[in-house]
């Protein structure tokens, strides 16, 4: 299954059914007195470089369509068939998308040059595996240290 359809795949519901969020009290509280889903600057994060591992997946995808286009050369301009001409090897596609992802990312999140343009917010969901009794009527560890302190809360969904 390709990588940007999985989460919108068709079994993905039936295969979890259920959303874990995993808080403290005061984040409790919060939701339930607001009724609302906070999210978090993706900076403040425990590990903020989360955001940043999605540069190869992006990066990957990106390269194969580009190097279908390039193949088939499907749905682009003269200019770009031209440039497409003289990156027809898959290391320079490679390349180029890499480069141009590695833009994207100083753009979007780092804002060396420029303000940030797409700085991200982050509410944290996991789900547990059906075949893992265990974890879905205890929750994961990892998730009761990361997120619980003292008075420890999960919200199924």
């Amino acid at each position: 299954m390709e990588s940007e359809r999985e989460i919108a795949a068709p079994g993905f519901v039936t295969e979890h059914p259920e959303l874990h969020h995993y808080t403290n009290f005061y984040g409790l509280r919060g939701i339930v007195e607001s009724n609302t889903l906070w999210a978090t600057h993706f900076s403040c994060l425990n590990d903020s470089t989360e955001v940043m591992l999605l540069k190869q997946p992006i990066t990957d995808i990106l390269t194969s369509r580009a190097l279908k286009a390039v193949q088939t050369r499907d749905g682009v301009n003269r200019h770009a068939r031209r440039t497409m001409e003289h990156a027809r090897n898959v290391h320079n596609v490679t390349d180029i998308t890499g480069n141009f992802v590695e833009a994207m990312f100083a753009a979007a999140f780092k804002g060396e040059i420029i303000e940030p343009l797409a700085e991200p917010y982050i509410t944290s969901f996991c789900a547990h595996s059906p075949n893992r009794s265990y974890e879905r009527e205890n929750g994961l560890l990892s998730q009761w240290r990361a997120y619980g302190g003292d008075e420890r809360y999960c919200i199924v969904f």
